[in-house]
């Protein structure tokens, strides 16, 4: 299977969302980091990112309040999908993720894109209460941490008892090759990272 590059990806997602300007939203410039690229989609109501990484092909979007270069209270698509009546599926190929992503906010996302935000809203509150809960439990259970800012890093061990119930209920797809991981709250999202490296690099972005 051939993945996509970053360029193709990111002109993928130029052209498939060229609709969404229809309800506001204008483009940024895209963004590459090593081997992850993104573009942002913003409203006056909404900011839409898509990424992409062009190692293992991972695609993903994330939905949130706007900000200015991630979203504030990010909700990853395969979370609003859970809540549609039809619960739909993305596949594992991200050119056809992509596309399939476009059809279902020409359609049953269209009422978000619009402005109406009783689906998102549902998740936002519930995300509060799962955020501050894993906050604490990770505190606890972090084998050091370090404040950089507004940001916090976490080094904790890579387990499910670690990570905690909460975490993974979130991230079921959560990567455990490694012993060590390293969680970065901000004061927009958190952030899993690999190393200490790209957790202070993540750290510093949004201190």
């Amino acid at each position: 299977m051939v993945f996509q590059s970053s360029r193709k990806f990111i002109n993928n997602i130029q052209s498939s969302f060229k609709f969404l300007k229809q309800f506001g939203f204008e483009s940024k410039p895209p963004k590459t980091f090593r081997d992850e690229s993104s573009i942002c989609y913003s409203s006056s109501i909404l900011m839409i990112v898509f990424c992409h990484s062009s190692y293992n092909d991972d695609y993903w979007c994330v939905i949130g309040k706007p900000a200015t270069d991630y979203p504030k209270q990010p909700v990853s698509l395969a979370e609003l999908l859970n809540k549609l009546e039809s619960k739909p599926k993305l596949p594992k190929e991200s050119a056809q993720a992509i596309q399939i992503t476009s059809e279902l906010m020409k359609n049953e996302l269209k009422e978000l894109l619009n402005g109406n935000l009783s689906l998102i809203s549902e998740i936002w509150e519930q995300e509060e209460l799962n955020e501050l809960d894993i906050y604490n439990y990770q505190k606890k259970v972090a084998l050091q941490s370090e404040i950089i800012g507004d940001s916090e890093i976490f080094e904790i061990p890579n387990t499910k008892k670690a990570l905690g119930s909460s975490y993974m209920e979130r991230f079921p797809n959560h990567d455990f090759e490694q012993k060590t991981t390293w969680i970065v709250f901000t004061k927009v999202a958190d952030f899993n990272c690999n190393s200490y490296e790209q957790a202070q690099e993540m750290a510093m972005q949004f201190k």
